[in-house]
C-alpha cells in the first residue's frame, strides 16, 4: 500500500491553541462590537440632522475601526493556525497547504460568523488582499510567531483596505458593499463631504501603507538574519567534527605507537620470565617456578589489556569477579582502600565487555567515593556486585555506595556531562562511567542527596551460556 505524499511533519502545539482561541473570538466580535455599541448610527443621523461634514468623517473613521478590530482575531488566527503546522510532499518542505488553510479558515469563519449572528459580510476586495497578504508571508516562510510585529502589521494592513470601504471614489470598484458603508458614502454624498472623505481616506491609506511596509523590510530581514545565522551553526558544527575525525585519527594513530611501545617490552620480559621458569622447574625449585608463573600471567595479563586500549569497542567475555579484582588493585594505593567493603554475590557472572573501560569506570567511582567521604571519620563506601533480571534479561548489577557530602541537585542535572566534576580535579569524570558503560549495551543512574552520600549504579547484560550445548560438547 503506497503512502501518500502529503505529511504533517510537525505541530507546534504553542501556536495551535491561540490560533482555535483567536477564531473563536473573531466568531463572537459581532457580540462585543457592532454598529450600535459604537454608535454609528445615531453619529451619522445626527451628522445629517445638522449638516456636519466633520462628523460624517468620524463616523467613516468609527466604521474603519470597528471592521479591522473585528477582523484581527479571525485573521490572525488563520495565519496562527498556519504556523502551527509543517507539511511534506513527498519528503520535501512545502508551503501550499499552509496557504490554503489561511483561505479556508477565514472564508468558514466568515461562514460561522454568518450562521450564528445572522450577518452576512461581504465578502470583497479588502478581505481578499488582506488574505493575499497572509498567504504571502506563509509563501515567503516568514516566521513571525510570538512577536509584536505581526498583529501589528496584520492591524495596519487591515485598517488600511478598510479606509479604501468608506471612500465614495471607489464606489463603482468592489469596496465599500456593506450596508454601513454604503450608507456613510451616500451621507457624505448629501452633505457633500465626498471630497474630504477621499482626501482624508486616501491619507491615511497611505499613512497606514507606510507603517506596514517597513514591518514587512524588518520581518524579512529579521528572516534573512535567522537563516544565516542557522547556516553559520550548521558550518561550525560541520567544522567541529572535521575537527574532531582529524584530532581521533592523530590520537589513534599515537595510540598505536604508544601500544607498539609498551608491549615491545612486555614481549622481553615475558621471554625472559619463560627461561627462568623453564630453568626452574629443571633445577627443582617448584616454589621459584610457581611465582615465575604468576608473574607470566600478570604480563600477559596487562599485554591483553594494553591491547584493548587500542580500540575501545574491542570487548570480551569477561568474569565480573575478574572485572572487580582489577579494579580493586587498583585503588588499594588509594587513601581510601581501608574504607571500603565488598559485597561481591555474582563472582563468576559472564558479561561481554571492554574489561579495561569498565575497570576504569569502577575505579572512577570508587575514586570519587573516596574524595566525597573524604574528613568524615565514619565514612565508608560499599561495592557490591550482584545479578538482576527485570524482564529483560538477567543482568549484572554494579554499584558504588558511600555516606559522603552528596552532589548538590543542581549539579546532578550536568552530572554525566563530558569533563564534569564536582571537586575540581581533571579526571574522566562521569561522562566516561556513562560511556563506557553504554558501549558495553548497559545502563548506568546515580542517586544521591546532599549530606547523605551518593550511590551510582550500572547494570550491564549478563551473558547466559546454554548448558545445554556445554553437555552435547562433552560427549
Amino acid at each position: 500500500m503506497r503512502r501518500f505524499p502529503l505529511r504533517i511533519e510537525r505541530v507546534h502545539a504553542r501556536r495551535l491553541l491561540p490560533a482555535g482561541l483567536l477564531i473563536a473570538l473573531g466568531v463572537c466580535m459581532p457580540y462585543l462590537l457592532n454598529v450600535r455599541s459604537f454608535g454609528i448610527s445615531r453619529g451619522l443621523s445626527a451628522a445629517l440632522s445638522s449638516g456636519d461634514e466633520g462628523g460624517v468623517l468620524l463616523v467613516a473613521l468609527k466604521l474603519v475601526l470597528l471592521n479591522a478590530l473585528r477582523a484581527l482575531p479571525h485573521y490572525l488566527g488563520a495565519f496562527l493556525m498556519s504556523e502551527a503546522l509543517r507539511f511534506s510532499w513527498r519528503g520535501r518542505r512545502t508551503s501550499i497547504p499552509n496557504m490554503a488553510i489561511i483561505a479556508a479558515t477565514i472564508v468558514l469563519t466568515y461562514r460561522a460568523i454568518h450562521i450564528v449572528h445572522g450577518i452576512l459580510y461581504d465578502f470583497g476586495a479588502p478581505a481578499i488582499v488582506v488574505i493575499g497578504e497572509l498567504i504571502l508571508l506563509r509563501a515567503l516562510d516568514y516566521d513571525l510567531g510570538g512577536s509584536w510585529k505581526k498583529p501589528v502589521m496584520l492591524g495596519a494592513f487591515l485598517a488600511a483596505f478598510q479606509l479604501l470601504d468608506v471612500i465614495p471614489l471607489l464606489g463603482a470598484l468592489p469596496f465599500g458593499r456593506g450596508e454601513t458603508s454604503q450608507d456613510v458614502k451616500l451621507a457624505a454624498t448629501v452633505l457633500g463631504a465626498d471630497g474630504l472623505l477621499n482626501a482624508v481616506g486616501l491619507l491615511l491609506f497611505a499613512i497606514m501603507l507606510g507603517l506596514v511596509i517597513p514591518l514587512f523590510m524588518l520581518a524579512r530581514d529579521e528572516n534573512n538574519l535567522r537563516e544565516m545565522h542557522a547556516l553559520r551553526e550548521q558550518n561550525q558544527r560541520i567544522h567541529t567534527q572535521r575537527m574532531l575525525g582529524e584530532v581521533e585519527n592523530r590520537t589513534y594513530a599515537e595510540m598505536r605507537h604508544l601500544v607498539h611501545d609498551l608491549k615491545s617490552p612486555l614481549t622481553s620480559m615475558q621471554a625472559l620470565v619463560g627461561i627462568l621458569k623453564l630453568e626452574s622447574e629443571g633445577e627443582g625449585r617448584a616454589q621459584d617456578a610457581e611465582y615465575l608463573g604468576r608473574i607470566e600471567n600478570g604480563i600477559e595479563r596487562m599485554s591483553s589489556m594494553i591491547s584493548e586500549l587500542l580500540s575501545a569497542d574491542t570487548r570480551a567475555e569477561v568474569c565480573s569477579g575478574e572485572l572487580l579484582s582489577t579494579a580493586l588493585a587498583q585503588v588499594s594505593e588509594l587513601d581510601c582502600a581501608e574504607r571500603i567493603a565488598v559485597d561481591d554475590r555474582a563472582r563468576d557472572a559472564v558479561v561481554y565487555v571492554n574489561r579495561v573501560l569498565i575497570a576504569r569506570a569502577l575505579v572512577n567511582l570508587i575514586s570519587n567515593a573516596g574524595n566525597a567521604i573524604e574528613g568524615r571519620a565514619d565514612g565508608r563506601i560499599l561495592v557490591s556486585v550482584g545479578r538482576v533480571d527485570e524482564g529483560e534479561g538477567p543482568k549484572v548489577r554494579f554499584e558504588v555506595s558511600d555516606n559522603g557530602i552528596g552532589i548538590p541537585e543542581a549539579d546532578l542535572a550536568r552530572i554525566w556531562d563530558s569533563g564534569f566534576t564536582t571537586h575540581g580535579s581533571t579526571g574522566l569524570g562521569m561522562g566516561f562511567v556513562k560511556s563506557a558503560v553504554e558501549r558495553s549495551d548497559g545502563a548506568v543512574s546515580i542517586v544521591s542527596r546532599p549530606g547523605s552520600g551518593s550511590r551510582v549504579i550500572f547494570q550491564i547484560p549478563e551473558e547466559v551460556r546454554d548448558e545445554k550445548a556445554d553437555d552435547d560438547t562433552l560427549d
